[in-house]
């Protein structure tokens, strides 16, 4: 009997190892799989760096601490698969025209679609590891930055922002820098807030996603000393993301920052109703919504289903933010039943 042990409660086979180097590590690059150390008295591996997170300098450097020659590493991605969508994403890029555009989106939009939203064996890092290659454009010491401030906000950005750039493809926008800004602009919806992100502070943003007003109550009966810094930071980080010239292809997009507290009724913290948006300007708002709290760790045929699913119970819910969002429920809606079918036309935007 092939012999197996366990990954944070997911069961591995030696199949699933492959040797690596510490040099086949790049800085910058998010991690394909559990990179782990297997001793002779332990049923189990220990974890050295986890599916989904970048590698940094500090990685790197705790690593060669150890003087291993080789390491150990078990993928959560399927190679071909990730190579496919690069591909895709990258020609995405050479394309002259607006049609050309749009009709290659098209096979983009459902090799997506097959990997999230059906019941496919898809891999959640397939996507993820996808678009970072492509898109990312963060010099190395701001992903250090981003990472030591909060591992877990850092690998939910990367599904945000993939997610996020996805829709945008749904949405009809086919433009190379535009779907690269929107990608980039997710990892700063809250970068005001990172410099000392209290666990009061931390609930607050999660609380306002869930209903308007629930996050700045929620400061105002437990730390009130800190809920105008919680009102401010959509433009703080606004004010942030503008100064990152260097980054981005042009400052259209950035209102999505401001935007991002927004529920379109009145309520929001700009008090912003619905006929005062784009959609490309609530976009990030929608996909912080979408994503939620990133909780699991990643492993193959994980994300099967995830999102259809998620699609389903955003639609079964009432209130002013299904309106607000409805445009997007709506195309999503319409793409998923589209390729659930065969032999019909492509959509056009």
């Amino acid at each position: 009997m092939e012999k197996t042990f366990q990954i944070k409660n997911l069961t591995y086979s030696q199949e699933d190892v492959r040797k690596i180097s510490i040099h086949d590590l790049k800085i910058g690059k998010i991690c394909g799989g559990y990179i782990v150390h297997f001793f002779s008295t332990r049923p189990n591996p220990v974890i050295f760096v986890h599916a989904g997170d970048p590698i940094t300098k500090e990685t790197i450097e705790r690593l060669a601490k150890k003087k291993l020659q080789t390491l150990n590493i078990c993928e959560s991605f399927d190679r071909a698969k990730r190579d496919k969508l690069v591909t895709l994403l990258k020609k995405l890029k050479t394309l002259r025209f607006e049609e050309e555009r749009a009709f290659h989106s098209q096979e983009i939009i459902k090799e997506i679609l097959e990997g999230c939203f059906y019941e496919t064996n898809g891999n959640l890092l397939d996507m993820i590891l996808s678009f970072h290659e492509v898109f990312y454009a963060f010099p190395d010491d701001m992903t250090e930055s981003f990472f030591k401030v909060s591992t877990e906000d850092y690998v939910r950005n990367t599904e945000v922002a993939f997610f996020a750039s996805f829709l945008s493809l749904v949405m009809g926008y086919y433009d190379f820098e535009f779907i690269q800004d929107i990608y980039n602009l997710a990892f700063l919806l809250d970068v005001s807030l990172q410099q000392n992100l209290s666990f009061h502070l931390h609930q607050a943003i999660e609380l306002e996603r869930e209903a308007s007003s629930k996050g700045r109550d929620h400061l105002f009966s437990v730390s009130p000393n800190e809920l105008s810094r919680f009102k401010k930071h959509p433009k703080m980080s606004y004010e942030f993301a503008k100064s990152l010239g260097n980054i981005f292809n042009s400052k259209l997009l950035h209102e999505n920052i401001l935007n991002q507290h927004e529920w379109g009724d009145g309520t929001g913290f700009n008090g912003k109703e619905q006929r005062d948006f784009f959609d490309w300007e609530i976009i990030l708002s929608f996909a912080d919504l979408f994503i939620g709290q990133r909780v699991a760790y990643f492993h193959k045929g994980d994300a099967s289903n995830k999102y259809g699913l998620r699609l389903r119970d955003l639609r079964l819910k009432t209130g002013s933010r299904k309106i607000y969002f409805s445009r997007f429920l709506d195309r999503l809606q319409k793409y998923y039943d589209y390729y659930k079918e065969e032999d019909k036309d492509e959509i056009t935007a």
